[in-house]
């Protein structure tokens, strides 16, 4: 336990230009009350999830299991906290919030050494005087007249070091710029893999309007395995058969026709993201996949 240490707490701000580190000022009975609030959202974050998943974009953690992301110079504020004296930072003027860029309140651990709590801070908990927000104060409610916030009911993300711990990518990017550890094709990397001699897609602006997060996840991932370069048309498509996928082809070339849910089966095809039962014999898509861990 490390409970002798001083227990402050801090908000995450974005802004358009460059992140920032605001101190919370508390009183002494808050500041406790939060610590325990903390502790107990530590607990349940961990508990049970023992093993971690390196983030890939490519798989879904079970209830039991948290991804993790490495990052220095993303935990490197947030760390800085841990040993600088607590007056370095600026207070946060909530008075301003519409311009702080709140993202998230943290705190250190007072069970693990060098281990941050943080929690997303979303728009919707900020608690503004001009706001229809009532207390209940001597028997009645009365309009509050000062700023203020509220808490959110659970952790998104705990930080180890230099490693970034949670369950939610989604979750996480919202609070911090970590969308180049998800890989998605570019707006010419799209125009370029439209091109392929191995394809045949009639027209290409219609396929760059079907564009999305998870199609584009897709063609980054069939680029980077070359799957189109190490496999000639036919063998594709007799792989595709073998798992219940009908793949036309013209001129000795994959035909994608302007249909998303088309386009998404012959990606997901082709990114290895498509198989057969060994029982059902149905043919499944998954968009959550890993290799099997066997024991050494």
């Amino acid at each position: 336990m490390l409970m002798s240490m001083p227990r402050n707490f801090f908000a995450f701000c974005r802004g358009a230009d460059q992140d920032s580190i605001r101190r919370i000022p508390l009183d002494a009975d808050t500041q406790n009350a939060l610590g325990v609030l903390f502790d107990d959202q530590e607990q349940q974050f961990l508990e049970g999830r023992e093993e971690e998943v390196p983030f890939t974009g490519d798989w879904k953690p079970d209830d039991d299991q948290l991804l993790t992301i490495t990052d220095e110079e993303l935990a490197q504020p947030l760390v800085k906290t841990l040993h600088e004296n607590v007056t370095v930072f600026d207070e946060l003027d909530i008075k301003n919030f519409n311009k702080s860029g709140i993202k998230a309140i943290f705190t250190r651990s007072s069970k693990q050494e060098n281990r941050i709590l943080i929690q997303q801070f979303k728009s919707s908990q900020y608690l503004g005087p001009g706001k229809w927000n009532l207390i209940f104060d001597k028997n009645r409610f009365k309009q509050l007249s000062q700023p203020g916030f509220t808490l959110a009911s659970n952790l998104a993300a705990v930080l180890d070091g230099s490693v970034f711990k949670f369950q939610s990518f989604q979750n996480l990017r919202i609070i911090f710029k970590v969308q180049h550890h998800f890989q998605e094709a570019t707006h010419q990397e799209v125009r370029k893999f439209a091109d392929h001699s191995s394809l045949c897609i009639d027209n290409h602006d219609e396929f760059m309007k079907l564009m999305t997060e998870r199609i584009r996840k897709l063609i980054k991932s069939i680029i980077k395995s070359q799957i189109l370069e190490n496999y000639e048309t036919d063998e594709i498509i007799q792989k595709a058969r073998s798992v219940g996928i009908e793949l036309k082809s013209k001129e000795n070339k994959i035909i994608i026709t302007n249909s998303k849910l088309e386009i998404k089966t012959v990606l997901s095809f082709l990114e290895d993201s498509v198989f057969r039962g060994s029982f059902s014999e149905e043919t499944y898509e998954t968009n959550s996949k890993r290799a099997v861990r066997r024991e050494q």
